[in-house]
């Protein structure tokens, strides 16, 4: 879940756009929305807020209506008369109270084009629908990839302790949208009034008839609880699964001999070894390779010898016998490089 402090805008080392991580861990991997450039977000500066925020949730005719309040405030002779006084003994009041941020909200929404101003408040309805749905079940209406979703969120809502938690949205904040991406992408950064919270979540425009629908991977980080379920055998949980993570070498002199007796792994195969992990989960696993092995083949070649790891689409297995770290064994390679922890390109397995 995001977390109550907001998190600041980063901008992407390569395209030099502002957006908002999904999480704030300085090693955690992520992908800028607008480049889909890849780096850890130790490797992106703070940016400043980009200029497109519209604050509180208003109108059509709200904002007509407070716009011919200003001029006339504007035109007001009393005001004129005055003016001097109130700069000099009500300034800081009237910064305090907010006066000040609205006047510039308004001046930023009306350097939003038309199309993207309609399109975020599109989003942000469809966002509050999602959240403020009575159960997971009618929010899996409201969300991308439904069918493929519903048990992935069947699981994750029935081992937390509390279930699943309805919210009720105030406004939105901060955004970011491209309706040039395919499909386009709108960022949130959303008020919570009950229970109290700051949430990003990540909308996606699909066909007309479709509209935007938020993308809940990224919003619950399923995908990384599954893995902490799987690699720390979580009672009911299985052995398989198959999801995203990052794949790097691992040097034979950092598996002590107990890795190797607890794991059954052969320790002729250290030489092949991999740590394999996701991006917002600190426990990790380890599988080693025979020389004749097909996935190591493939694998392998791919592999960088020192930095960055490789992100995969992996089917793993869970060794039966505890060791540390986790052994476990690469079954399969579904797919080679992923763009979007959150929401990979491939269906997952079953997670019951």
């Amino acid at each position: 879940m995001p977390s109550a402090n907001p998190s600041p805008f980063l901008e992407c080392p390569r395209c030099h756009e502002a957006f908002l991580p999904n999480v704030v861990a300085p090693g955690v991997f992520t992908t800028c929305p607008r480049c889909f450039a890849d780096f850890q977000l130790g490797e992106a500066r703070v940016a400043a807020a980009p200029q497109l925020e519209v604050g509180e949730w208003r109108t059509e005719e709200a904002i007509v209506a407070r716009a011919t309040a200003d001029r006339q405030f504007r035109h007001s002779r009393l005001i004129l008369k005055v003016a001097a006084a109130i700069t000099i003994l009500g300034g800081l009041a009237f910064w305090k109270f907010g006066l000040g941020s609205r006047g510039k909200g308004k001046l930023d929404e009306a350097s939003v084009p038309t199309e993207q101003r309609s399109e975020i408040r599109s989003a942000f309805a469809a966002a509050k629908a999602a959240l403020e749905a009575t159960d997971w079940r009618a929010m899996n209406l409201e969300v991308v990839d439904a069918g493929r979703v519903r048990p992935l969120m069947e699981w994750y809502y029935g081992q937390k302790p509390n279930g699943y938690t309805q919210r009720r949205i105030q406004s939105y904040d901060q955004e970011l949208i491209d309706l040039e991406a395919n499909p386009p992408v709108a960022t949130l950064r959303l008020k919570a009034a009950v229970p109290p919270a700051t949430l990003h979540v990540v909308m996606q425009k699909g066909k007309a008839a479709e509209g935007w629908k938020m993308d809940w991977e990224s919003f619950s980080n399923v995908h990384g609880a599954r893995w902490q379920a799987f690699i720390t055998a979580q009672a009911n949980f299985p052995d398989t699964i198959e999801g995203p993570v990052l794949v790097e070498r691992c040097s034979a002199s950092q598996l002590v001999p107990s890795f190797f007796t607890a794991s059954g792994l052969n320790p002729g195969d250290g030489s092949r070894a991999v740590r394999v992990s996701h991006p917002s989960v600190g426990d990790s696993g380890v599988a080693c390779f025979p020389e004749d092995s097909e996935v190591w083949q493939k694998l392998g070649s791919q592999l960088p010898e020192t930095g960055n790891a490789l992100k995969v689409i992996l089917q793993v297995r869970r060794l039966p016998k505890s060791s540390a770290p986790q052994g476990i064994v690469i079954e399969k390679i579904v797919q080679l490089g992923w763009t979007n922890v959150a929401a990979p390109e491939r269906p997952m397995l079953d997670p019951r």
